[in-house]
């Protein structure tokens, strides 16, 4: 049975996993680690180490290793451990790219089925964004809520089990460009427009654009503070 030690002296300060989906959660420790080099490129990974790091047993640990190793973050080496991957840039964009897409349709599909409630809803949540462009957390928070009920209105499981499996890649980059909320913020007045319009073609657009734009943000971020990608 997998366990998580409650003793803070067992385990550096924030480095704590809660009870819950231990292995998505430390895949996704390690892949944000992974991504801004803070693990680097051909670096040895052992279990046992990540384990002894997070306070867990093996299990989510190799689930989380799997799931690496799957996205590329990871890589098997000869002596048959996990060695960290150098990141390929395309590949980043690429994942932005399908991902952009993804988030058009579901813009698109939902010009066709919004109603006034949903519209009041996704307003609502643009102008507590536009609120609050100097709280870059808060920001986030109400960025993923909004970007979350347009998938979810859009209503289609197929697109949402879709999303799941390519949004793979941290956003508390995002939270480092000083212009990046402003920016958002625009866009999302856009969409928004678009579907009050019920104008599905230049919602998903749109839309497929500024998850796109994310992405060369991401890729021009780390090439600024050094991440060697290839």
């Amino acid at each position: 049975m997998t366990t998580v030690s409650t003793s803070a002296d067992q385990r550096p300060a924030g480095q704590q996993i809660g009870r819950q989906t231990l292995g998505k959660q430390i895949r996704d420790r390690l892949r944000e680690d992974i991504l801004f080099a803070r693990l680097r490129p051909h670096s040895s990974l052992t279990q046992s180490e990540v384990c002894e790091r997070f306070g867990v047993s093996r299990p989510p640990v190799r689930d989380a290793f799997a799931a690496l190793v799957a996205e590329g973050f990871l890589v098997g080496n000869d002596s048959g451990k996990v060695e960290v991957a150098v990141i390929s840039a395309e590949s980043l964009l690429d994942s932005y790219q399908v991902q952009g897409m993804l988030h058009g349709f579901a813009t698109a599909r939902l010009c066709t089925l919004i109603g006034d409630e949903e519209l009041d809803q996704l307003s609502e949540l643009h102008h507590a964004m536009a609120s609050c462009e100097a709280e870059p957390s808060r920001y986030g928070e109400l960025n993923q809520r909004f970007h979350s009920s347009i998938n979810h209105m859009a209503k289609s499981r197929t697109l949402i089990t879709a999303l799941r499996v390519v949004a793979t890649i941290p956003q508390t980059w995002a939270l480092q460009f000083p212009d990046a909320t402003r920016r958002a913020t625009e866009e999302h007045s856009a969409i928004l427009e678009a579907v009050a319009h019920r104008d599905a073609d230049t919602a998903e657009a749109i839309q497929r654009d500024h998850i796109a734009q994310a992405g060369r943000d991401l890729v021009d971020y780390l090439r600024n503070i050094g991440v060697p990608l290839r």
